[in-house]
């Protein structure tokens, strides 16, 4: 199958114009927005003795923050038959 290439219509300098404000406009706001992160979480970690990198890891969704995943019916089955087989036997510690 041979592949064609897309053709689009040429952009007018105002349209190039407006298209450059607007992608300034985002990187700016996604800047600001990346600057106040960093300021609560350097914040947060003076405040409770944590380090900056450790703040950073909780934030993004680290095991403490992420649900647990339920149990799978295979592995209900393979616990089930795991205690059957260890019910007569004796555990020491």
């Amino acid at each position: 199958m041979f592949s064609t290439k897309r053709v689009r219509a040429k952009l007018t300098t105002e349209q190039k114009a407006e298209r450059h404000k607007k992608y300034t406009k985002l990187t700016d706001a996604i800047n600001t927005a990346r600057d106040s992160y960093q300021e609560e979480a350097r914040s947060i970690s003076q405040d409770h003795g944590r380090s900056l990198k450790w703040t950073c890891a909780q934030l993004n969704g680290s095991r403490l923050t992420r649900q647990r995943q339920k149990a799978s019916a295979w592995n209900a089955f393979v616990r089930g038959k795991l205690n059957e087989a260890n019910e007569g036997t004796y555990h020491t510690s």
